[in-house]
Formats: C-alpha cells, structure tokens, sequence
C-alpha cells in the first residue's frame, strides 16, 4: 500500500470535486463534451512534458517508496494523472459557469453555440451586417 501512497491522496483530493462537478452540472458537462476534453487533452499534455523537462534536468523527483512505479516516459503515472484531474476540474468548472442556453438563445437545442450557430451575422453585398 505504500507504493500507492500518492495515488491515493491524489484520487481523494481530485474526485470529491468532479464527482460533485457531475453532480450538479451533469447535464452541461455532457451537452459540452465534445469540447472540454480538447482543453483537458492539451493542459494535461502540456503540464506533463514540462513536467518531464523538469525531472530530467533533476529540479525534483519523485520517492520511489511512495509511487506505483508506472510512468509515461519519466514522469510517474501519478504526477500525469495530476495534472489531467486539475486540468478537468479547471475545464469542467469553466463549462459550469457558462451563461446557459435556453431557447431564447436561438438555438432551442441546449447545445454549445458553434461557429455558423448565432445566427445574429449576416452577409449581404459583401458587407456584414447584424
């Protein structure tokens, strides 16, 4: 049990607050889904290759005794696994305080605006108008 030491504190530490997230936004997180989890995928990413930079030039390292030994290149599972949980909590809060749609949105369809979705632009002779 040692080994998991980290892993368990990070697990109590982050799930309490996604739990909670899907809890009461349940319906915005998964009206959003196809959007947030670019932003997790490229945080968590990013953090973790610096973080990768930081081990290899030795400004800190992780006590064996502590971690499962699992890593995504030199960076243990869990310091990855960090910075994905903190990046989903950052991106599933940011979703959370979203103004809603309703339908006086224009949409009616509870889905994230997209691109050609606002309906307030519109081209006429070359010139746009609203």
């Amino acid at each position: 049990m040692a080994h998991a030491t980290y892993l368990l504190f990070l697990l109590a530490w982050a799930l309490p607050i996604l739990g909670l997230q899907w809890l009461v936004g349940w319906r915005k997180l998964w009206i959003w889904r196809r959007r947030w989890p670019w932003a997790v995928l490229l945080v968590g990413s990013y953090l973790t290759l610096t973080d990768s930079l930081a081990i290899a030039q030795h400004i800190w390292f992780f006590q064996p005794t502590l971690i499962l030994g699992l890593t995504l290149g030199n960076v243990p599972l869990e310091e990855a696994l960090f910075y994905f949980l903190t990046a989903a909590m950052i991106a599933q809060g940011y979703v959370l305080l979203l103004p809603s749609l309703t339908i006086s949105s224009g949409s009616g369809t509870g889905s994230p605006p997209g691109p050609s979705s606002s309906g307030s632009h519109k081209r006429r002779g070359g010139q746009l108008r609203r």
